[in-house]
């Protein structure tokens, strides 16, 4: 009998510690390698432009995105902002062209932490606008257009 009291105890304990949420890291260390300007066959470092991006079929794969942030947005691509003041901090739009703002050639990121709106976000930093960036995640419909949304891992800026 008290053989089964601890069976069932270390299940249980076996199926808690293995039921815990995981959330992408924030840091932007834990982000696979990202090489630029590799034009190379290998679908696993391929760097998507946004056109790319939005053309793909990616089902849950995780790839990289860049694109030059050109407008920030919330709830909806009708909520667009192109120009400052920015007053969202939510998401930002990426396009393959500095005055690309239509929703036919943008893409939105999701700015799920406080970490990533206090970097990436046009609110907090409208001298962001302009600036290229690259992020990690799987490609989901977002705002209205495709783009980035629960699982986006982080993000680099390629202008640095």
């Amino acid at each position: 009998m008290k053989m089964n009291r601890l069976i069932i105890m270390l299940l249980a304990c076996v199926i808690y510690t293995g039921c815990q949420k995981i959330t992408p890291a924030d840091d932007n260390d834990s982000l696979p390698r990202l090489e630029e300007g590799d034009d190379s066959s290998d679908e696993e470092q391929k760097v998507f432009t946004v056109e790319e991006f939005r053309n793909a079929d990616l089902g849950d794969r995780y790839v990289w995105v860049k694109g030059i942030i050109v407008g920030a947005c919330s709830k909806s691509i009708k909520n667009a902002e192109w120009m400052d003041p920015f007053t969202f901090d939510n998401a930002i739009l990426l396009s393959d062209e500095l005055g690309d703002n239509t929703e036919k050639k943008v893409i939105a990121i999701q700015l799920r932490t406080k970490a990533m709106k206090n970097e990436f976000g046009l609110a907090t930093n409208p001298n962001n606008y302009g600036r290229t960036v690259a992020f990690y995640g799987t490609k989901q419909r977002y705002l209205g257009v495709p783009g980035m949304k629960k699982n986006v891992v982080g993000g680099r800026w390629l202008d640095e």
